[in-house]
């Protein structure tokens, strides 16, 4: 079954298998979490007593069958186990159950055996990152006071357990001498308990400890503070007596206990070790680097030397070491496959977990330095030389980030230093070597390395005296470097450690090689390289040059399908050090090897031409193929391998572009086009093609077939970050390019972009022609899932009165992409389904295809359009009232928008919160909302959604009486429609129109704008702006006296189904106030008269 998770600190909430999972039953969620944290089986009688204490028996064992009931349909069948007489969870549920309260609790009793050790610290400090607010904080239930006093019980028993964590954990970190951590847990435990005398003296102490005098007597301060206004009381004697040792300044500040930070596991990002052996030696450098970390003056610390020194292990080890000290952790960034300077910040970002916002008006490097500014951080980068040639980006950015962030350290590993003068260069040599008689030869960790990797390809090594010399001589020759001895230890499958050490003394003048210039360096290295190259046999060496055109590593079917590299040769290279494995069966070269390799390939270069021509070929043809299986059941394996062999599809498409060749970029074009947009990475597909689009231009002689879909795609995603008109320009290069060559099956796929992004700029004039000649296109072509693409669009632009005939080509729509698979394509069609249907007044068939469509886009993680649907369910959820609901919704819809750098996503979050604001009378805060909103669509170019926002600024400022404002922004309203037709949204135009004219008591000018609203409502079948000038004439016929009338379209506006909860508050009380002045008045013949549209037509023409 699936795994359930609730979070119970603060109002609670639970996620099946990670997604989020959003009720409203709370008398089911009540129950399911007091049978989850108790764990118990109770009888009915009590667990309906606790929930409806005031009730009869008979009637509250109903509602907990009901209950129940709820609990599966909401959660899924399975979590509970109802029989005759007990209830509780079924054993299967309590596997598959987490809830942070319990794990809470679990933490902190495995913590209090042991509160003075090490591990205790990692235990509570797991515990109080699980207490973010009191257990159930904001949760109420009606009617239900023995639950509440079991809440209140747990909260205060949970509490308590918190404040020992606080307590232990202060008391913790002061022993070890860390009057930071210490003072940081005090503070929170004074805090969280205010009239604790303890925990206010023991932070007192801190602060005197720690030189802080004057924040020692600071919270004296506050403690007396507090202690007056909440007890009436001074602090005790003690405290006072202590408040006059500090102000002697009697603390002398001890020095810090010795702390072993090894004894305690590393919690952050640092990898496991990617090295089969050990880390051996470098105790010195260890010691040198971590002295230079505790330097306060010491930000930038950069780790130079030879490849193969082991710079990139000795950073880890100095990370896992380090760790501790510093608040926030250490982040380990590797660069090596990073291929440009303006990679590494989203590489850093990636590393730290941070996710960017994407907005022109604030960089991806602003966004990061702000995350970077509060955290005491080491932030190691990894493997930096390739990124330094001929270019200042590196430097500028390390400077960038070190002075907008003041706690942050950086540790730089690489061939060269970067020359900053903040820099400390801590230079790497190779192992220190022993001689030979040395008593202490096994002890040196040169020594320790070769052996371990001895024993590794060749088993026993039997140590003779002429081995043992032999050995030495072995990591004299290598210059005692990491890597040169894991090569070395690779040969003794087949030769004795002499005949080794006389190759390589034959081969390699590695010690010769001065080590401060970087060519001479990798010149030392790569002798060791041609050693081992050299005991390859020509297939293995051809085979390893062929391997080399690949990037981010290769799947062994591939190298076997493109180079008939069988397993055998790939297990042989492996052996030999060559490639490696990783936990994904991938593999690759090794890194430092990758040059050498490469430039033995480069010797050939007829051979590197075509190699790497079959290589783009290869994976444009791969690309392809992964671009139909997106179309259907095979999606989300199609979208894993597309992005699995993502760096090596980039190479050829990079390839191709350089070398013009059209064939192949019309090959890999679509796929990368959908992988892009399914995958939700809009900034890079913006980039990707714009590059693309500048590149083609260089290469190609005139405007062809690949620039006009270039164009195309580039243009989408200029769309789906809301540069709308810059979109639109694009694609009409496109379309004319692609026109003017006749070039029909790509001009097919540019039309179906086309139908998108043109009307959003309100040019409708070619869309009923590019819709016809698509759909008769994929007609003739017998493909179902391109017509799915083109339908739903037909009901705009042939029978715009008709939702019926929309809803039916949405319906067939659904019918196509589930016959074929496409789970994408239902999510969107779904939620295009739920739109019209909302329309119909029909919500409840709505929020059911907006949920699934949620539910679909977030098991394919589809964060554009589980935005589009959370959006949808808050819209909804406002207009039946559930307004606490559809706030939490628009809000997370808000926040996935933010993430994808969608402005007009954001656009609408914030004109759906604003709708909240006016339902619930906040007229200034939703007016504030809508401006917000109209600012990012004004930018974007949208017409109907500017004046959408236009419409709802109006409505504000009707109910804060700003006349002025209204007209202004309704006028221009109007005029935007007009050039983008938008029925239902002009018809309630006119109706703010109608209330303009209305509080300026100009009613016939009212009557009028809601009468004509009124007959396109109805022409367009759109009920809610019917519903709405319905209720408008009402309460204007009210006004006008005519009260016979004014009932009788109040009564159906309060009845209908499709009613707004606020619209029909606004009916009602309309009765209720003609009910109050008429009451000698029988309404009953109009009130029982069930009124039809033909009836709402003869009484607004009586």
């Amino acid at each position: 079954m699936p795994r359930l998770t609730l979070h119970l600190f603060g109002l609670p909430r639970a996620e099946l298998d990670g997604r989020p999972v959003v009720t409203d039953r709370r008398k089911a969620l009540a129950l399911l979490i007091y049978l989850a944290v108790n764990g118990m089986d109770y009888t009915r009688e009590a667990l309906a007593t606790l929930l409806w204490p005031d009730q009869d028996t008979h009637h509250v064992l109903a509602y907990l069958r009901r209950t129940l009931w709820e609990i599966n349909q909401t959660f899924g069948p399975g979590w509970i186990r109802a029989e005759r007489d007990l209830v509780g969870l079924s054993p299967d549920a309590r596997e598959a159950i987490w809830i942070d309260v319990n794990h809470f609790r679990l933490l902190i009793s495995q913590s209090r055996p042991r509160n003075d050790q090490p591990e205790t610290i990692f235990l509570l400090e797991e515990a109080i990152s699980l207490y973010q607010d009191d257990f159930l904080s904001g949760f109420y239930l009606k009617d239900a006071s023995l639950y509440e006093e079991w809440m209140t019980s747990q909260a205060e028993t949970l509490r308590h357990d918190y404040l020992f964590a606080l307590e232990t954990l202060a008391r913790n970190y002061a022993k070890r001498g860390d009057l930071p951590k210490a003072i940081e847990k005090a503070a929170q435990w004074a805090k969280r308990d205010p009239l604790n005398e303890t925990a206010h003296s023991f932070l007192m102490g801190l602060y005197a400890q720690n030189g802080q005098m004057s924040d020692a007597l600071r919270q004296y301060q506050e403690y007396a503070r507090v202690l007056a206004l909440e007890m009436q009381m001074d602090p005790s004697p003690e405290m006072r007596a202590m408040l006059e040792t500090i102000k002697k300044q009697a603390f002398q500040q001890p020095s810090p206990p010795p702390f072993d930070l090894k004894s305690l596991t590393t919690r952050f990002n640092l990898p496991e070790s990617p090295y089969a052996t050990s880390f051996f030696g470098r105790r010195v450098e260890l010691a040198e680097l971590e002295k230079l970390l505790k330097d306060p003056q010491t930000r930038l610390i950069s780790i130079v030397g030879p490849g193969g020194v082991g710079k990139t292990r000795l950073a880890l080890e100095v990370g896992r070491i380090q760790a501790n000290w510093f608040t926030d952790g250490v982040c380990f960034v590797p660069l090596a496959a990073v291929a440009r300077p303006e990679y590494i910040v989203s590489s850093i970002a990636d590393a730290l977990g941070v996710r960017f916002s994407s907005s022109e008006i604030r960089s991806q490097q602003e966004q990061l330095t702000e995350f970077l500014h509060p955290r005491h951080l080491l932030l190691i980068l990894d493997n930096l030389e390739h990124l330094q040639l001929g270019s200042t980006v590196v430097s500028e950015l390390i400077e960038t980030l070190l002075h907008n962030a003041p706690y942050l350290k950086v540790l730089v590993t690489s061939h060269e230093r970067l020359n900053l003068l903040q820099e400390w260069t801590f230079y790497v040599k190779g192992m220190p070597i022993p001689d030979a008689d040395d008593a202490n030869w096994s002890q040196f960790a040169a020594i320790q390395l070769f052996l371990q990797n001895v024993r590794k390809a060749a088993g026993v090594l039997h140590l003779t005296e002429s081995e043992r010399r032999a050995i030495t001589r072995i990591c004299r020759l290598v210059g005692g470097l990491p890597l040169g001895l894991e090569l070395a230890a690779t040969w003794t499958r087949m030769l004795s450690c002499q005949e080794i050490a006389d190759e390589i003394e034959r081969s390699l003048d590695f010690l010769k090689a001065p080590f401060r210039n970087i060519v001479e360096r990798h010149q030392s290295l790569r002798a060791t390289f041609e050693y081992s190259w050299n005991f390859l046999n020509q297939s293995e060496q051809e085979t390893l040059m062929r391997l080399s055109v690949f990037r981010g590593g290769f799947k062994r079917d591939i190298a076997q399908s493109m180079f008939q590299a069988d397993l055998a040769t790939l297990v042989d290279l492996a052996d030999k050090s060559f490639i490696h494995r990783d936990e994904n069966g991938r593999f690759d070269i090794q890194q430092a090897l990758k040059p050498f390799v490469a430039q033995k390939l480069q010797q050939h270069p007829d051979l590197e031409m075509s190699l790497t021509a079959h290589h783009a070929s290869f994976y444009a043809s791969f690309t392809a193929e992964q671009c139909r299986a997106l179309r259907g059941h095979g999606q989300r394996a199609a979208l894993d391998e597309l992005n699995a062999e993502l760096d090596n599809i980039l190479a050829g498409w990079n390839w191709a572009l350089a070398q013009g060749r059209s064939d192949i970029v019309l090959s890999f074009y679509e796929g990368l086009f959908r992988f892009f947009d399914l995958r939700n990475r809009f900034q890079d597909a913006e980039a990707l093609f714009a590059h693309a689009v500048e590149q083609w231009q260089t290469v190609a002689d005139e405007q062809d077939i690949v620039l006009g879909v270039l164009l195309a795609c580039h243009a989408w995603f200029c769309n789906r970050l809301s540069h709308i008109t810059r979109a639109h320009q694009l694609l009409l290069h496109s379309l004319t390019i692609l026109r003017r060559l006749n070039a029909r099956p790509h001009l097919m796929f540019v039309n179906g972009l086309a139908l998108y992004v043109v009307p959003m700029v309100g040019d409708m004039n070619e869309i009923e022609q590019i819709a016809q000649e698509t759909l008769n296109y994929y007609q003739e072509q017998d493909d179902r899932w391109g017509m799915a693409q083109i339908l739903p669009f037909f009901h705009r632009i042939k029978t715009p009165q008709s939702l019926q005939e929309a809803i039916r080509l949405h319906n067939q729509t659904l019918d196509i992409y589930r016959e074929t698979g496409d789970a994408a394509g239902l999510a969107s069609a779904l939620t295009s389904l739920g739109e019209l249907l909302h329309y119909t007044g029909d919500y409840e068939s709505a929020l059911h295809c907006h949920q699934s469509s949620l539910e679909i886009s977030s098991e394919l993680n589809d964060r554009r359009v589980m935005a589009a649907s959370l959006d949808y369910l808050g819209f909804i959820n406002r207009q039946i009232g559930k307004f606490d609901e559809a706030r939490q919704q628009h809000q997370q819809s808000m926040q996935l928008s933010h993430e994808l750098g969608n402005a007009l996503g954001i656009a609408g979050s914030l004109d759906n919160l604003g709708l909240i604001a006016l339902d619930q009378g906040e007229a200034s805060q939703a007016l504030s909302l809508f401006q917000q909103a109209l600012s990012l669509r004004r930018e974007s170019g949208q017409i109907g959604s500017v004046a959408t926002s236009l419409e709802h600024i109006a409505t504000a400022a009707l109910q804060l009486n700003n006349l002025s404002l209204a007209q202004t922004c309704l006028e221009e309203a109007l005029e935007l429609f007009a050039r983008e037709p938008e029925w239902a949204l002009t018809s309630r135009a006119r109706n703010r129109l109608g209330d303009l004219e209305r509080a300026r008591h100009n009613l016939l000018a009212a009557e009028m704008h809601y009468r004509t609203a009124w007959r396109e409502a109805q022409e367009h079948e759109s009920v809610l702006v019917l519903l709405d000038s319905t209720l408008c004439l009402a309460d204007l016929f009210a006004a006008q006296g005519n009260v016979r009338q004014a009932v009788q379209l109040a009564h159906y506006v309060a009845q209908h189904r499709a009613c707004e909860f606020v619209m029909r508050q606004r009916a009602l009380k309309l009765l209720d106030n003609l009910h109050a002045l008429f009451a000698e008045t029988d309404w009953s013949d109009l009130i029982h008269t069930k009124l039809t549209i033909l009836s709402l037509q003869n009484i607004l023409h009586n």
